[in-house]
C-alpha cells in the first residue's frame, strides 16, 4: 500500500502539472484502505483480469485515474478510463496518459468546452491537443489559437473551425504560414478584408484566392488592371459583369489577354458608345466602331494603306475583333506590312492576330522575321497546332523592319 501510494504521488502527479493535486492525494488513502478491509485488493494482483474486476467496484476518481495512466495492462487501463466521469479527471488523464488509446478515450468523453480547451492550451503533446480541437467550439478560444498559438498546425486546424471575421481577415493578412494564410482565406468572405489582399498581398496565390471571392466590381476591375499576373487578371474579368467596370478593364488593362476578354463581355451599346467616345487608344475606339456598325474591318485596313500609325490601329482593332473569316488574306497581308515598319508597340496584338488568322507558313514568317518576341509566337503557334520548329526552307516572306522610312 506504501508504495501504490508513492508512485501515485512523486512520479504520476507531479505538484506542477495540475492544479487539484491535493484533492486527489488526500482523497486516495481511504478508499484504498476500504477496499483492503473488504477483501477487494485485487489491484495489486498481478492477473490482469483480477485487476479489471477490482475495478467495477471502484468509484474514487483519483483512483482510476491512477490505474489509467499507470497500469502496465492495456485492458486494464482501458475499463479504468472507461469508468472516469469527472470532467477535471479526465482533463488530467489526457494531458498525462502515454497511452494514445487512453488519452483519446478521455478526450472522447469531455464535452465541457473549459476542460477542452485547458486541454488544446496547456498539452504538450500534440496529438492530444489536435484531439481536442476537433472537439472546441468556442469561438474565443478558437480565435486566440488561430492567431496566437506557436504550432502552424494547431493555428491552421482553429481556423478551418474559426467564423469571426476579424480573426480570420487578420490570420488572412498576418499569419507567418501561407498554408494557415490559405486556410483562412477560404473562409473570409469580408469584402474590405478580400480587397486589401486582392490588390496588396505579394502572394500569387493569395491574391488569386481573394479575386475569386470578391464581388465588387470596381475592386475586381482595379485588380484585373494592375495585377502583375496574367491568371489573377483572368479571374477577375471572369468574375465581373458590370459593363461600366468592364469597359474601364478595356481601356486600361496593361495585360492586352485582359483587354480581349473584357472587351468580349461588353455588350452594352452605350457603354461602348461611352468608351469609344473617352478611350486614349484608337484601336478601341476602331473596334468598338465595327462592333456597332460604323466600320468595316475590310474597309479599316483598306484605309491603313502605308501609314504606320493608322496601320497599328488596325491591328489593335482587328486583334480586338471577333475573327472574320472574309479577311483572312487582308489580316495576313496586314500583319506582313507592319511587321516591315518594324513597328514593336502592338507585338501583342500582332500575336493575337496568328492565333486568329494563323496559318503555316505566316507563322514561318514571324519564326523567320527577326523578332525575338514574334519568333516565340510562331513557336507558340506551331506547339499549339503540333507542328516541330526545325531548321529547312520555311517560309520567310517578311523581315523585321525592312520597310522603315
Amino acid at each position: 500500500m506504501q508504495r501504490f501510494e508513492n508512485n501515485f504521488n512523486r512520479e504520476q502527479y507531479p505538484r506542477n502539472r495540475f492544479g487539484a493535486f491535493k484533492h486527489y492525494t488526500m482523497s486516495l488513502v481511504l478508499p484504498v484502505v476500504v477496499l483492503l478491509l473488504a477483501g477487494c485488493a485485487t489491484l495489486s494482483s498481478s492477473n490482469w483480469r483480477d485487476r479489471v474486476k477490482a475495478l467495477q467496484g471502484i468509484s474514487d476518481q483519483a483512483v482510476l485515474a491512477r490505474v489509467a495512466i499507470e497500469d502496465v495492462d492495456a485492458n486494464v487501463r482501458q475499463e479504468a478510463v472507461g469508468r472516469i466521469n469527472d470532467p477535471s479527471t479526465l482533463v488530467m488523464v489526457a494531458m498525462q496518459a502515454k497511452d494514445s488509446k487512453i488519452y483519446a478515450t478521455a478526450v472522447n468523453k469531455i464535452y465541457d468546452q473549459k476542460a477542452l480547451a485547458r486541454i488544446v492550451l496547456e498539452s504538450d503533446d500534440m496529438n492530444v491537443r489536435c484531439l481536442a480541437l476537433n472537439k472546441l467550439t468556442d469561438q474565443t478560444t478558437l480565435g486566440k489559437l488561430a492567431t496566437e498559438d506557436p504550432n502552424a498546425k494547431i493555428r491552421k486546424s482553429a481556423v478551418g473551425k474559426n467564423d469571426d471575421q476579424k480573426v480570420l481577415a487578420r490570420v488572412t493578412m498576418e499569419d507567418s504560414d501561407i498554408d494557415v494564410r490559405k486556410a483562412a482565406i477560404a473562409r473570409l468572405s469580408d469584402e474590405k478584408a478580400l480587397a486589401t489582399v486582392a490588390l496588396g498581398d505579394k502572394d500569387t496565390d493569395m491574391r488569386m484566392a481573394a479575386v475569386q471571392k470578391l464581388h465588387d466590381p470596381a475592386v475586381l476591375a482595379n485588380a484585373a488592371i494592375s495585377d502583375e499576373s496574367p491568371r489573377v487578371c483572368k479571374a477577375a474579368v471572369e468574375r465581373i459583369s458590370d459593363q461600366l467596370a468592364l469597359g474601364k478593364v478595356t481601356a486600361e488593362a496593361k495585360e492586352w489577354d485582359t483587354r480581349k476578354q473584357a472587351y468580349a463581355k461588353l455588350t452594352d451599346k452605350d457603354v461602348l458608345g461611352k468608351l469609344a467616345a473617352e478611350t486614349n487608344d484608337p484601336a478601341v475606339r476602331l473596334a468598338i466602331n465595327v462592333r456597332l456598325g460604323k466600320m468595316t474591318l475590310d474597309r479599316a485596313i483598306a484605309q491603313a494603306a502605308d501609314n504606320t500609325t493608322q496601320m497599328g490601329n488596325v491591328v489593335g482593332a482587328l486583334a480586338l475583333s471577333d475573327r472574320d473569316d472574309a479577311i483572312s488574306r487582308a489580316a495576313e497581308q496586314l500583319c506582313h506590312n507592319y511587321i516591315r515598319k518594324g513597328d514593336a508597340s502592338r507585338i501583342p496584338e500582332l500575336a493575337q492576330l496568328l492565333d486568329m488568322y494563323g496559318t503555316k507558313e505566316l507563322a514561318e514568317d514571324y519564326l523567320n522575321c527577326g523578332n525575338d518576341k514574334l519568333n516565340i509566337a510562331g513557336r507558340n503557334w506551331a506547339n499549339a497546332h503540333g507542328y516541330n520548329v526545325g531548321s529547312g526552307y520555311g517560309s520567310h516572306r517578311v523581315r523585321w523592319g525592312e520597310g522603315r522610312r
